[in-house]
């Protein structure tokens, strides 16, 4: 059965003007996660241009984040709107504090793991699908 989630900001005490919100629908088949973000998005892009790239920077991007119940190490996937990925693979939350803090490099947490990402732009937004064997 699926599980469908409304994406919004809510860390922030109010939504930021201009926010979008989405969707995010989780399904199990197979020994794989899928998830599928639908995004409302009147200005879609990237200017990435190669997989493994730091795509935050490169415009809109979708971070996928999957940790096993009662481990520390986690896993991040994205995709871009023009079809990019991405995948980190991180020890523990204090990957990202070193990485915060000039000690270690993002791309020392880069992976070479492979998984299957698709990205498509429609008039009103875009979509991310992500098939992750677990």
């Amino acid at each position: 059965m699926p599980l469908t989630l409304s994406l919004t900001q809510s860390w922030l005490p109010e939504p930021e003007a201009g926010f979008q919100p989405g969707n995010a629908t989780f399904t199990w088949a197979d020994g794989s996660l899928n998830l599928v973000t639908d995004l409302l998005d009147g200005a879609v892009g990237s200017t990435a241009k190669a997989h493994g790239q730091r795509l935050w920077e490169h415009g809109d991007v979708v971070e996928f984040f999957v940790q096993r119940a009662g481990e520390k190490a986690y896993k991040e996937y994205q995709i871009s709107p023009n079809g990019f990925t991405l995948a980190l693979a991180y020890p523990d939350l204090s990957g990202v504090a070193l990485v915060r803090s000039g000690q270690r490099s993002i791309e020392d947490y880069f992976s070479t793991e492979t998984f299957k990402a698709e990205a498509e732009i429609s008039a009103t937004g875009w979509r991310a699908h992500f098939l992750i064997p677990l």
